[in-house]
């Protein structure tokens, strides 16, 4: 009756046979099968992860390569400043007799604003957001803890809005003395009430003072904190000498 083959049973029309069963299932429609598959779409943080390696490791390459010709011109990463305009100041990282210096300069303001209570000495890490918006960090700071209070618990972990009531500046080998100086009158125009300008080199100390009174000592044995620090006295014969 059909054109089959004798004794084989035809296919119905829109059905194939399923393997290993005697079944018919309906016919699914042509498998599309490209030519070459097609690559997947990376998601962003795997492609910028491919493309940000080699860029950190050429990065890398050349800080390894540089470090010590960068060593020679900044020692370490340099501390930035701004001054009132919006200026950037970068100044290095201070010598081992500077920092010696600066570590004994703090550890006595440190014992004495502990003893005293009334206030909280800084380090020359701290930034100070100035009130004519520039930002400072002096090589020691002390700021009333009144003061300190009025600041709201969120802005305390970033740069201190306010000038501290004393500051130091401790000039070492690489400062220029007149930008130094007018960092010192920043301060005072900001509302410090005392501070001092060191340099060991001359062995002198200017002091400066609310309202204008700038005084400058030669050789001195020792300087007191007046009545912004009372009962703080600096003996100067150790800042003076080389720590090693």
């Amino acid at each position: 009756q059909g054109r089959g083959r004798p004794g084989r049973r035809r296919r119905p029309p829109g059905l194939v046979r399923q393997r290993r069963r005697g079944a018919y299932q309906p016919q699914r429609g042509p498998t599309l099968r490209p030519e070459r598959a097609v690559p997947r779409r990376l998601s962003a943080p795997v492609f910028g992860c491919l493309v940000a390696a080699p860029i950190v490791h050429f990065f890398h390459a050349i800080r390894r390569t540089a470090a010590c010709s960068l060593s020679q011109a900044h020692r370490t990463w340099p501390r930035i400043e701004r001054d009132a305009e919006g200026g950037i100041a970068v100044t290095s990282p201070t010598g081992g007799e500077t920092g010696a210096r600066c570590g004994r300069l703090l550890a006595a303001v440190l014992r004495w604003a502990d003893d005293d209570g009334s206030g909280v000495a800084f380090d020359s890490s701290t930034g100070f957001e100035l009130p004519d918006g520039a930002v400072r960090s002096p090589d020691v700071a002390w700021v009333r803890r009144v003061r300190l209070a009025r600041i709201a618990p969120e802005d305390r972990r970033g740069f201190l809005p306010l000038c501290p009531d004393f500051v130091v500046e401790l000039l070492s080998p690489s400062d220029s003395r007149p930008a130094v100086e007018r960092k010192m009158e920043e301060y005072r125009e900001n509302g410090a009430r005392l501070g001092w300008l060191l340099d060991p080199d001359h062995r002198s100390v200017t002091i400066y003072r609310a309202g204008g009174g700038t005084e400058r000592r030669h050789r001195p044995d020792s300087v007191t904190g007046e009545e912004v620090l009372p009962g703080f006295v600096l003996s100067l014969s150790a800042i003076w000498e080389s720590a090693f």
